[in-house]
């Protein structure tokens, strides 16, 4: 034998594998390019989603909102019972008078909704003279069927 003895784990081992250390600059310039994309798509969506949310004025209300005042026409009476609606019964009014209790005795604010009911057989311009009495006070149709 030689001076030297082999051993056959010795003469066959390998030193040990290491990866080499990572890059931490690289690392940070992506997590940080990273954040800032998050950071523009966030900055450029929020507002869309928030100007999305909530109903605006100028756009007519839902048919599965309900109404704040329902106004039922009696073609028997010549009168309109108007009535909020969590109310079981309204109070009768002439119907050029309408607009005025809604305003003023049953305090509803402009921009509200509001329906129209008929009871008996009521005549197209009298269900036009209130609505366009409603309308033009600034109060919205639930636009649930078509009306003249």
């Amino acid at each position: 034998m030689s001076s030297r003895t082999t051993n056959a784990r010795t003469t066959n081992a390998k030193p040990a594998y290491r990866p080499p250390p990572p890059n931490l600059v690289k690392g940070a310039i992506f997590r940080k390019g990273a954040a800032s994309f998050r950071a523009t798509l966030l900055s450029c969506f929020a507002p869309m989603l928030v100007a999305s949310c909530g109903a605006s004025s100028g756009t007519p209300p839902k048919i599965a909102e309900r109404p704040n005042v329902i106004i039922t026409l009696d073609g028997n009476r010549h009168a309109c019972v108007v009535a909020l609606d969590k109310e079981p019964q309204g109070s009768a009014v002439p119907c050029k008078e309408a607009v005025s209790f809604v305003k003023d005795e049953l305090r509803v604010q402009p921009g509200s909704i509001y329906d129209i009911r008929t009871v008996a057989t009521v005549g197209d311009t009298e269900i036009a003279s209130v609505r366009s009495a409603l309308d033009e006070a600034g109060y919205r149709f639930i636009g649930g069927r078509k009306l003249p």
